[in-house]
Order: structure tokens, then sequence, then C-alpha cells
């Protein structure tokens, strides 16, 4: 039925937005979106390189759920985010995992993200129990000169389980000349 997984795995993103008349704008959207952690995507039309970094693999492709994004300033935006999880969008359990970004942006010079995920990740009845997964991911994408672009990327994250603490860090730097 649609509820099994394999219906939703090639819906890369299909959402609806409402933009309220709140302030400068609040942007409330719900539906399956590419994941906003890290700087690279699934449309290769968007990346830099025809191939991907090993964070890339390490990370969600896509999620589930709801956002409202607000931008404070011309150049700070955040975001809460509500997602039944990674890579899920029918939930392997009953939690739903938390997300907040901010993001500051400088048009054609510099775009800073840094980004807090969380959640139960594990299906119910995992051996591991139902442990909290915490991720924190940050990148700076820098435009240096009109040939030269650089681009910083770190993230970190843990979840204590019954089997102890399993956890990850990781970064990568590229430039594009």
């Amino acid at each position: 039925g649609p509820s099994d997984a394999s219906v939703w795995q090639n819906i890369q993103q299909a959402n609806v937005a409402w933009v309220a008349p709140v302030g400068a704008g609040l942007t409330l959207e719900g539906g399956v979106f590419l994941s906003p952690i890290g700087p690279e995507s699934i449309p290769i039309k968007d990346q830099w390189n025809w191939s991907r970094s090993d964070l890339f693999f390490a990370l969600p492709f896509y999620h589930a759920g709801v956002r409202a994004t607000y931008p404070i300033t011309s150049c700070w935006t955040v975001s809460v985010q509500l997602y039944n999880g990674w890579n899920s969008v029918t939930d392997r359990n009953t939690e739903l995992s938390p997300a907040i970004i901010a993001t500051y942006t400088l048009p054609k010079r510099l775009t800073w993200q840094t980004l807090y995920f969380g959640g139960d990740e594990r299906p119910g009845g995992a051996p591991e129990g139902t442990p909290w997964r915490y991720l924190c991911d940050t990148y700076a994408n820098v435009t240096v000169t009109s040939a030269l672009a650089m681009l910083a990327h770190a993230d970190a994250g843990f979840e204590n389980n019954r089997f102890g603490t399993s956890g990850w860090y990781a970064g990568a730097l590229s430039a594009r000349l």
C-alpha cells in the first residue's frame, strides 16, 4: 500500500507552502523535502562536481514533515522543522525528529548554515533501544573571486544506545576554480 517505503523512495520533493502575512513573511510548508543537512543535494545540476563527497552519503537525502522559515534580517534566516526522521516518509517509530537551522547569506559572496537535527531514528523494537540521535552540521560556501569559490563542511553526531555510545565526526574542504 501507500505506506510501503518503496512507493516513496523515488519522490525527491513534493510539498505545499504558504507565506503567512507575519512580519517579513513566515513561510509554512508541509510535504517531502530534500534534506537541508549539508551543502550537497540530490540534483546533479546544483552541484560543483558530478560526484558526491563521502559526507553526502553519510547524511540523509530527504525528509517528510513540516517546516516554518522566517527571514530575521536581509542576511539571517531561521527555520524550525519537524520530520518523520531520516529518509522516511512513513515513520518507523512514533517519534518525530526536530531540526533548527540558522542561515547567513551575502548574495554572490557567502552562505553559512548551521543546523541541529535530532530524534529517535531506530525502528520500534530495535535492539539498540530508542536512543536520541544528535547531529550538528555546519558549512560555509565563500566566493573569493569571480573565478574561485571555497566550501568548508563539518558535522558531528552521537547517540547513546543499549550497546554504548555511537558517534561520528567528519569534514570536507572543496574549491572550485
